[in-house]
């Protein structure tokens, strides 16, 4: 089965749909929103080869993969609509800025328990497979942005 370009490209927006989605989930079940209300909520780690990670630096990473995501899903919504390469170009490149600052996202959040750690752990959980979910819906976007991308412009 062949996939024209254009129907890649509304996969690929509806995927982008699915994994913003999954991010509010994230948002919401794994507390990242008390990084703005009550930072001294969040754990602070620090390993012996990484220095302490405050909650603020949390909260800009997470703010601006928020910001740039939803830039770049209008804008892949916008060229779903225009057929304008201008707004391929751009949407691709902001998922890919998006994309870095997740990993850096992700890497803030690697030391903090998951939630079924033991009873013992007092402080907040990070839900491993909510953000599971939204790393592979996310990495699904960027290949078919990508696929996309190199399939030239809508048909």
């Amino acid at each position: 089965m062949e996939v024209s370009t254009r129907e890649l490209i509304i996969i690929a927006l509806v995927t982008w749909a699915g994994t913003a989605l999954l991010g509010v989930n994230l948002l919401v079940r794994g507390r990242a929103y008390l990084l703005w209300q009550r930072p001294e909520l969040m754990p602070v780690q620090a390993s012996p080869r990484s220095p302490v990670r405050t909650p603020r630096a949390r909260a800009v990473l997470v703010l601006l993969h928020i910001t740039f995501a939803s830039s770049g899903l209008a804008l892949w919504l916008l060229y779903a609509l225009l057929d304008r390469s201008e707004l391929l170009y751009v949407s691709a490149g902001l998922l890919a800025v998006v994309s870095l600052i997740g990993l850096g996202v992700v890497d803030r959040w690697r030391h903090v328990p998951g939630r079924h750690a033991s009873a013992g752990h007092a402080g907040p959980l990070f839900p491993i497979w909510s953000a599971s979910a939204h790393v592979m819906a996310g990495t699904a976007t960027f290949v078919l942005v990508l696929l996309a991308l190199l399939g030239g412009r809508g048909e």
